[in-house]
């Protein structure tokens, strides 16, 4: 690797952009243009660059001429660049890390010590299952200043690739999860691969690992001196032992022997991958010096991963079990058995779709005549298989009643749109290797469950998000206001938008920032409403607070002073004009006065207040006099202070029509969702609420339809029912002609009482039928038209979509 200097102008500030669809940061990415066998990043550099990008690495030549403005670096290999920046930002971090490497459990590890040491400590996790060679590096990449310690996944398939893991991660403490069949056609044998994974830990301070697992207890006995060692297992040679478990409901309890002591922790889940995971878990929580009584009460509150192991309700009275995730022999072993252990669903008729397994060394029929060992014991009644090898090997699965199997998930999935395969109340298991990506199929059994479903565009969304960006200058921050469930979009919406830079969230509870913070948001989080029953939440959980008036403040100190707490971080709000909540002028000098008396307890993070009429051309000279008395107001504050403050003033509509006022950061809410108070940007729609047609009724000329029977028909008329009302959150108010739904191609009024959980549309001439799409608001009928016909706005549409409506985010 050529000398590069990864302290320069190039990279300073920038983030890494390898897939060109999450460019929204056109000043502060780097955009790796990689030659692949199938795909050639440099592609996507004309678009880019349209977009606003001028930082490049690239492979091939040619391209300063193109576009003399912007800068390229020319490496052989940009994979190797990036994972060199990698390595290079890794030792400016002052934290430790943890590496975490194993056949199987890797992801579910490093989750739940996310769960367990998040309340306690700043960090930062590896996404999802970020373990390769381009993820390593881009998880690397998101290591922050005030992370105290990193939880970083690092996976391999063949001999070698563990060196380059091992240079970027550089550990302080690793943890082996255990030895499995996974990608055993990469390596020699169990050895050479158990080798190759341990080389991740050759420098590092301590191993946690399984002394009862025999080949890699004698590894480490050879290879790590007695001190490096953390062992647990059920040997008494453990420094944490295991001494038995009982299953006690869907819960674990497990009795333990550690330091002299015996201790009990209830694990909220059975089974022996459970429990393996609990111990690893368990261990490095004891190394890193969590208390016992920390360790109990995480493990309570222990949850089940999304991405995997974690049944969903489907269509037709089924369960739907993803793990379309990977699929080896010990993996399908696991996910059988935590199929197994949930009792509660043992009158679903027990069903797997299964892949072939692409990760194995065995001969082929000894490989699915161990499958078909599994199946039978775990007692499936049917099988959807797919892939080449599983219709060569169907012979072996005779003992199964139902079986049907597919060369390819285009075809299975082909089989379900039609109604050619049914599913009908079954808990089913979807297991598959990447390639075959079986979640296709997973969303085609979920998706039909619910006729209404509010779609939301995460292109949209990063359009909408780098439009906002494009009009900040470099210096300002961006906090974006995710209160009121993201205006309807779920919490998907936060972690979207953490993984794109964004600076601070702003909540409206404190349950809601809990909430984020359980769900991995790292971020500092702003809540705009603070009772005192929720001050031990904001001290937990990383929470800063909204603070508008002297009492409310008082309290908190008090709070902090009765437990002996340090200064924690706080936002003053100041009421400029609009008379809501806030510090208003003459009460300044008890502020004042207060914060300089109680300074070791206050942190003044920022001073914030809210324009009440951005959004309105007519009322400038009242927003320029919010602005300073705002500016004369913090100036006052600031000069009192140790630290400077952040300033926000500016929300979405302030934002681009009052360029001069954005201070120190902004706040960035209904905008990102495509609506622009000010109707100055060119913003996307991000939200489609369609439903469908359940029925269509031919009215004769004098009937009625619906509650009330308030929408008679002057003539004879086709009426659509569609499956959706105010019990989903559509607004009664849209009925009897004021709103319309677009269906068809046409748009249609909305005709008679909405009811709780239908509506009605005059379809007449449109030929429509039961089952087709009905859209409420979206690119095709915008919801500002909605809004104005209910005399409302978009703001209020959005939020009162009901959690019943299910979120479904997709790219264009």
């Amino acid at each position: 690797m050529e000398a590069i200097d990864f302290g320069g102008a190039f990279w300073q500030g920038k983030r890494a952009l390898t897939d060109s669809r999450q460019a929204v940061e056109a000043g502060r990415q780097i955009f790796f243009a990689r030659l692949g066998p199938q795909h050639n990043g440099h592609d996507y550099i004309p678009a880019l660059y349209e977009k606003g990008l001028r930082h490049f690495v690239v492979e091939e030549g040619g391209w300063e001429e193109r576009y003399p403005k912007a800068e390229f670096l020319h490496f052989p290999d940009s994979l190797a660049l990036l994972q060199a920046w990698a390595a290079w930002h890794r030792q400016q971090f002052e934290g430790p890390i943890l590496g975490i490497a194993g056949s199987n459990g890797k992801t579910i590890i490093k989750e739940w010590l996310y769960q367990l040491l998040s309340p306690h400590l700043a960090l930062l996790k590896s996404p999802k299952s970020y373990n390769s060679q381009l993820g390593v590096a881009l998880s690397l990449l998101e290591l922050r200043a005030e992370h105290q310690l990193g939880l970083i996944e690092a996976g391999i398939s063949k001999r070698g690739e563990m060196q380059r893991l091992a240079k970027m991660i550089s550990p302080q403490y690793g943890l082996f999860s255990n030895l499995g069949s996974a990608h055993d056609e990469g390596f020699a044998n169990r050895s050479e691969k158990l080798a190759e994974k341990m080389r991740l830990f050759e420098g590092v301070e301590q191993l946690v690992y399984c002394l009862d697992q025999r080949e890699l207890a004698q590894y480490v006995a050879q290879h790590f001196e007695e001190d490096r060692r953390f062992s647990w297992g059920r040997s008494p040679l453990a420094k944490l032992q295991l001494l038995s478990e009982k299953q006690q409901g869907s819960q674990s309890i497990l009795r333990l022997a550690y330091a002299g002591q015996e201790q009990t922790v209830v694990l909220p889940f059975w089974g022996k991958a459970a429990i393996e995971n609990a111990m690893q878990v368990l261990s490095f929580c004891l190394l890193w010096g969590l208390s016992w009584a920390d360790i109990q009460a995480g493990f309570r509150e222990l949850r089940k991963l999304p991405m995997r192991l974690s049944w969903k309700k489907g269509s037709r009275d089924c369960l739907i079990l993803d793990d379309s995730y990977s699929n080896d022999l010990l993996g399908l072993r696991h996910a059988l058995e935590f199929m197994a252990q949930h009792q509660e669903h043992r009158f679903l008729r027990p069903s797997i779709i299964l892949s072939d397994i692409m990760e194995s060394g065995q001969e082929e029929e000894q490989l699915y005549a161990e499958v078909a060992q599994l199946l039978e014991q775990y007692q499936i009644e049917r099988i959807l298989g797919i892939g080449a090898a599983m219709q060569r090997q169907q012979a072996q699965f005779d003992f199964i009643p139902e079986r049907n199997f597919y060369p390819n998930t285009e075809q299975a999935l082909a089989a379900l749109v039609s109604d050619e395969l049914l599913f009908q109340s079954e808990y089913i298991l979807v297991k598959g290797a990447r390639s075959f990506r079986l979640e296709r199929l997973s969303q085609r059994l979920l998706e039909q469950r619910h006729r209404s479903v509010l779609e939301l565009s995460k292109s949209a969304i990063l359009h909408n998000l780098r439009t906002y960006k494009q009009q900040l200058k470099p210096s300002t921050r961006l906090m974006v206001m995710v209160k009121a469930f993201a205006y309807g979009s779920s919490y998907e919406m936060a972690h979207l938008l953490a993984n794109q830079g964004v600076d601070y969230f702003g909540v409206a509870y404190a349950d809601e920032g809990v909430r984020l913070r359980k769900e991995g948001i790292q971020q500092p989080i702003m809540v705009m409403n603070s009772e005192n029953l929720a001050f031990e939440d904001l001290l937990q959980f990383r929470l800063a607070p909204s603070i508008f008036s002297l009492a409310q403040l008082k309290a908190f100190v008090q709070f902090l002073e009765r437990y002996h707490y340090p200064a924690h971080p706080i936002h003053i709000e100041l009421d400029t004009g609009m008379h809501r909540l806030g510090f208003e002028g003459q009460e300044l000098p008890a502020l004042l006065a207060f914060l300089k008396e109680k300074k070791q307890y206050i942190q003044v993070a920022g001073i914030f207040s809210h324009l009440a009429a951005a959004d309105e051309a007519e009322q400038q000279a009242f927003t320029h006099l919010q602005a300073q008395r705002f500016a004369h107001w913090a100036e006052q504050i600031e000069a009192i202070l140790e630290e400077k403050p952040l300033r926000h003033l500016l929300n979405s509509a302030g934002i681009s029509a009052y360029a001069d006022y954005q201070y120190d950061m902004v706040r960035l809410g209904i905008g990102l969702h495509g609506v622009d108070p000010a109707e100055r940007l060119n913003l996307q729609a991000v939200a489609r609420l369609r439903s469908q047609v359940s029925q269509v009724k031919q009215l004769e000329a004098g009937e009625a339809v619906g509650y009330g029977r308030a929408a008679k028909a002057p003539q004879a008329r086709e009426i659509a029912t569609l499956a959706i009302g105010y019990g989903d959150g559509l607004p009664r108010g849209l009925g009897n002609g004021k709103g319309q739904v677009y269906i068809g191609g046409r748009l249609c009024p909305l005709v008679g009482n909405v009811c709780m959980d239908m509506c009605f549309a005059d379809v007449s001439g449109l030929r429509v039928r039961a089952g087709d799409k009905a859209i409420f608001f979206g690119p095709e009928l915008p919801i500002e038209g909605q809004a104005k016909a209910l005399g409302s706005i978009p703001y209020e549409l959005l939020t009162r979509i009901g959690p019943r409506v299910p979120r479904l985010y997709y790219e264009d």
